[in-house]
């Protein structure tokens, strides 16, 4: 038996197979087989096939396709004939360090694991190297919180063959950006799961690279997959076991479409946010419900939901609406103004009822906008002593906070980065309710949850959104 099977679908990938080919076909690991399918390529990839198959007969063995299926197609063949008692992926375009199969090997044996993750490394054709995007540094995090950090290409890992046969695991065929819905099954359907702090995979970044070619059908792909990954959870009866972490990482890779097409495809963003209005519908009509989604997004991310939701973004403007939603923080909080009032609410319970908003900069300026829209009267401090006295657009004036701690119960502090040195400020005065008002948006949760989560939000990034 092979100890590893390399499989590489090959799609005009020409120009960089030799060097993938040599990386994997001369591996310090021995028994490693390589299976490279020719998913129709038009160029001359299969001379370079066949090249390989002469020089390293008992290593390649080769597949030729009639039908251009797609990576994941491709994948899916060379998963039929491999005969490794472990599967890795590797693009024809990328190649890997001569010890990668070895030095994951060896992981998986020893620790018994179905998958080891490791680390890639961007390269651009003239050689130079970026920064690994793959953020593999969370060993001590549960799977469920996993999945929506870990890099979704199926690369620099290794998975235990039988996993794919005892699991049914497939990969969706004929579409691209399918590997959105395979990583996140195979994380939740793992019985162990590993990750290595090595880089041994080199990923090649180029113009026709697949991944970088934005077009309307890839985006609209990629929500076929996230539809594709909600289904399949449910059929294996993981979805309610999984669905806070699920349904947070469907809403993001929902926007990570919605912003490649912004960024791309400018011209139909507005009928692809039609078509995402209709995925959010049908996979995740409940998603506002969900307290643990405002976690990892944005609240920019979150308004533009709501705007999907509504059917806003759906009418002239729709690209101008996310460009004021992602670009300017200067409308940020108008989506927001139930959970304002919500809070309001809640702090008069408390006999609150003298309110200081602490920060006026880029996000102390829309929420100062939205209250005064609202009606609410409350007082307005910064730490900025140079903006004391000055008087702002919505009429209230900027106040040292040491003239106005008579006048105050309750601080919200509209910086989440500096509030605990704010609040180490603020309770030198006195007590005060003081609330993290960026913790209370993206959260979701009530405002005395919100309390609880202040010792422990340096633990916690709450700035990872797209």
């Amino acid at each position: 038996m092979a100890t590893v099977s390399v499989i590489i679908p090959v799609h005009n990938v020409e120009k960089y197979l030799r060097k993938c080919l040599e990386s994997c076909c001369t591996q310090t690991l021995p028994d490693v087989e390589v299976i490279v399918v020719n998913d129709a390529s038009p160029d001359h990839s299969a001379e370079i096939m066949r090249e390989y198959r002469q020089r390293f007969p008992d290593t390649v063995r080769c597949l030729y396709l009639n039908e251009n299926i797609k990576q994941g197609g491709a994948r899916n063949r060379g998963l039929d004939i491999a005969k490794g008692e472990y599967v890795t992926f590797v693009d024809g375009d990328d190649y890997i360090a001569p010890d990668f199969c070895e030095m994951f090997y060896k992981q998986a044996k020893n620790r018994h694991a179905d998958i080891i993750y490791g680390y890639f490394q961007n390269i651009t054709e003239d050689g130079v190297m970026h920064g690994t995007p793959c953020p593999h540094a969370i060993a001590g995090l549960s799977r469920e919180e996993n999945i929506n950090l870990i890099n979704v290409s199926p690369v620099a890992l290794l998975i235990k063959r039988t996993f794919f046969k005892n699991k049914n695991m497939r990969f969706p065929e004929k579409i691209v950006c399918e590997d959105i819905a395979t990583t996140a099954l195979w994380l939740l359907n793992a019985s162990k799961v590993l990750y290595i702090d090595m880089v041994l995979y080199y990923r090649t970044i180029h113009s026709a690279s697949m991944t970088q070619n934005v077009s309307l059908w890839s985006q609209r792909c990629y929500l076929a997959a996230i539809e594709y990954l909600f289904e399949k959870l449910v059929i294996m009866n993981l979805y309610v076991q999984y669905k806070y972490w699920v349904d947070t990482y469907i809403l993001r890779n929902i926007l990570v479409a919605i912003k490649n097409v912004y960024q791309y495809y400018h011209c139909d963003f507005q009928g692809f946010c039609n078509y995402a209005r209709h995925i959010l519908q049908r996979v995740k009509p409940d998603w506002a419900n969900n307290g643990s989604i405002r976690r990892y997004l944005h609240p920019h991310m979150i308004c533009f939901l709501k705007e999907i939701e509504s059917g806003n973004c759906l009418y002239e403007g729709a690209a101008i609406r996310f460009e004021r939603l992602t670009r300017s923080t200067e409308n940020l909080y108008d989506c927001f103004q139930d959970e304002l009032s919500q809070l309001l609410a809640w702090l008069n319970q408390q006999g609150c009822t003298k309110i200081t908003v602490w920060g006026c900069g880029e996000h102390g300026r829309p929420l100062i906008k939205t209250l005064s829209g609202m009606g609410v009267e409350f007082k307005v401090t910064d730490k900025s002593e140079h903006l004391c006295g000055k008087v702002l657009p919505t009429g209230q004036m900027i106040a040292n906070f040491a003239d106005i701690v008579q006048q105050t119960d309750a601080i919200l502090v509209t910086s989440h980065d500096y509030f605990k040195a704010i609040r180490r400020e603020a309770q030198t005065y006195g007590n005060f309710i003081i609330l993290n008002i960026y913790l209370y948006i993206k959260t979701g949760i009530a405002p005395k949850e919100v309390l609880t989560l202040y010792d422990s939000s340096d633990d916690f990034d709450y700035h990872t959104c797209i």
